[in-house]
């Protein structure tokens, strides 16, 4: 991998930094009150070059009780932990609280290393080991290494340097590309001559000189000026690697320690995380519903309450469902691992893993929501696609919008959906709109299911208004989402679209000979009428049909263009609509404008039919009114 993060982690006064020291050749305690006092308060950083060749980093945490969030920022992100352990005390109540820390957020490797072995003699250090062996039962380190050393005396350093290089040979776990970046910051500070600078691990994705990024949750643009990795100079920060930003227009009070640097509209923060909680055994009492504690996240520190889904409390060493409700707006992914600790007096007491970071308001004690949590928590990407897409009931997702829910790489979703069974892929206006197989057949199937009942209904209607089908049916879509799937269904002969209409593919307008008379009759009423057009209760007098079924004349005459509606209870043939038309620009070719009374001698009519029609071409645009006139209507 690019670089192999370790963190510290053990007791205060246990030799960390002095370890890192020889380890690195580098002082981690750079404040003057650590050096005074002789303990780690902040957090500190060496770069440190493996006997291979290959770059790791050392993060040294404090180890005292009173700067555990600290030691929370600092072991966030890591690849393996060294748990360091003095000779000269052994197990601690901060080396418990540590590995506590370490369980909670899932490290998956580590070794253990007893320090200041050159202050104890050997049958105290054997009794030390067999103690710390006891301590280490049931956790990732049981079976690692135990490194003796004398940090001072630079006794078991070669042993140790070439332990680790083993761990991050073997590392299998190399940090995910496929996520967008994601930059938690750990220090922000200003650089003479250079201005803000924040670094921190680079959890996911890649960053570049140029780029414009996202102060989380702030929203804060800025550009990256620069970027050191190892105090070196370079171009882009690959996932895995120490990284230190140079950033344009912030200041570094608006990039605190607990932000998190993201590409500009990848990430939003959230105030609802739906998470699986596990108390420690040693808590020393349960959990209560709405209980407030402070939740790490990264290098953040945030309080929150807790909302227990499926139960009144939490009692030590058991697991729940939760919703944790921030105080604060907090940046989080799906899978990210978070420690809890009480809000006063202060001490770790659980953590768990996000299953979504953007929750709804949960109902406690609901089946539904706790099976869908379920489903997120042992879930894979392939079946995380295939649930986020079943559960767009009333959207349609581009790929875009797949990549920001599952904040994964483009490239990288479209692999995942070509390997992807049940996978409808369409594309539209530029865009690829994904949509699983399932819940595309089943509004296909709704749709048709309305139009068969549609058409026996009204056989003489050409079919469902498009807004009356998406109003009725795909209320949640937008007009372009709801075209998208139209055109999708009509592509693969599953229904047709007529002007304004949606029917079934094979469905024709039935008219028997009686139906046919009667619309004829109609129909030649109002071509005899011409611009004296008869209301629509005077067009069928003569006609022997009931109401409803004069109504469906109507709608057949109207929904085939043979009558055009005008006004309200107004309509003309076509054909004198089209007469009406040519005459107008006979009328034009020798006037440019005309008034309502030329129109009205032209047409031979009256102004109760002439105003509506020729408001009729205005909306139209064939005419358009200028004062008390009309002219022909012409684009700019």
């Amino acid at each position: 991998m690019d670089c192999f993060i370790i963190g510290t982690a053990g007791h205060v006064d246990h030799g960390k930094t002095q370890l890192v020291k020889t380890l690195t050749g580098q002082d981690t305690d750079r404040l003057k009150e650590e050096k005074k006092r002789g303990i780690s308060i902040e957090l500190g950083f060496a770069a440190l070059k493996l006997p291979n060749g290959a770059n790791a980093a050392i993060i040294d945490v404090p180890g005292h009780e009173r700067f555990i969030k600290q030691m929370l920022a600092g072991v966030a992100g890591i690849d393996m932990v060294m748990l360091i352990i003095a000779a000269d005390e052994g197990v601690m109540p901060q080396t418990r609280e540590h590995m506590n820390i370490i369980k909670l957020l899932q490290v998956k490797k580590g070794l253990t290393v007893i320090t200041k072995i050159d202050l104890v003699d050997e049958e105290w250090l054997e009794l030390v080991e067999e103690d710390i062996k006891d301590f280490l039962k049931g956790t990732l380190l049981e079976k690692g290494p135990i490194l003796k050393v004398s940090a001072v005396k630079n006794q078991g350093m070669a042993e140790l340097l070439n332990e680790i290089q083993k761990l991050a040979v073997a590392d299998p776990d190399q940090k995910s590309r496929e996520g967008q970046l994601r930059l938690p910051v750990d220090r922000s500070f200003i650089l003479s001559g250079f201005g803000t600078v924040v670094t921190g691990t680079l959890w996911s994705g890649e960053v570049k000189v140029g780029d414009i990024v996202e102060i989380q949750p702030t929203g804060k643009k800025s550009r990256v000026r620069g970027i050191q990795v190892h105090g070196e100079q370079q171009q882009v920060a690959k996932p895995g690697q120490r990284v230190a930003l140079n950033l344009a227009d912030v200041e570094v009070d608006e990039v605190p320690r607990g932000s998190s640097v993201v590409l500009a509209g990848t990430y939003a923060p959230s105030y609802k995380l739906d998470a699986k909680l596990k108390l420690i055994e040693d808590s020393p009492k349960p959990l209560k519903q709405r209980q407030r504690v402070r939740v790490h996240l990264g290098t953040s520190e945030k309080l929150a309450r807790v909302n227990l889904l499926n139960g009144d409390e939490l009692a030590p060493g058991e697991e729940m469902y939760v919703q944790l409700q921030m105080e604060d707006p907090i940046i989080a992914q799906r899978g990210d691992h978070f420690v809890i600790r009480s809000y006063s007096p202060m001490f770790t007491i659980g953590g768990g893993t996000i299953l979504e970071p953007y929750g709804e308001k949960l109902k406690r004690f609901n089946e539904d929501a706790i099976e869908t949590l379920q489903i997120k928590e042992e879930s894979n990407p392939e079946d995380l696609i295939n649930y986020i897409l079943e559960k767009t009931k009333d959207r349609l997702l581009t790929i875009e919008g797949l990549v920001k829910e599952l904040k994964i790489n483009e490239s990288i979703v479209v692999d995942y959906l070509s390997k992807m069974a049940g996978i409808n892929i369409v594309e539209a206006d530029g865009n690829k709109y994904i949509i699983s197989q399932k819940v595309f057949e089943k509004w296909l199937t709704t749709l048709s299911n309305e139009l068969h009942l549609y058409h026996e209904k009204y056989p003489l209607r050409q079919g469902l208004d498009k807004e009356e089908v998406r109003s009725k049916i795909f209320a949640g879509f937008n007009i372009k989402e709801f075209n998208v799937l139209l055109g999708a269904w009509q592509k693969e002969g599953n229904l047709k679209i007529t002007g304004s209409f949606i029917h079934l593919p094979d469905f024709v307008s039935a008219l028997d000979e009686k139906t046919r008379q009667s619309i004829a009759t109609i129909e030649e009423e109002f071509v005899k009428k011409g611009f004296q057009s008869p209301t629509f209760e005077e067009a069928t007098q003569g006609v022997k049909a009931s109401k409803a079924e004069k109504e469906e004349f109507l709608k057949y005459l109207v929904a085939n263009g043979i009558l055009v509606k005008v006004a309200e209870n107004m309509y003309f043939h076509i054909q004198t609509i089209e007469k009406a038309k040519n005459m107008l620009k006979q009328g034009f070719a020798k006037k440019d404008a005309m008034a309502l009374s030329d129109i009205r001698d032209l047409f031979d009519s009256s102004r109760k039919y002439v105003l509506p029609i020729l408001e009729y071409f205005d909306g139209q645009k064939f005419t358009k009114r200028v004062e008390d006139k009309r002219v022909l209507f012409k684009k700019d």
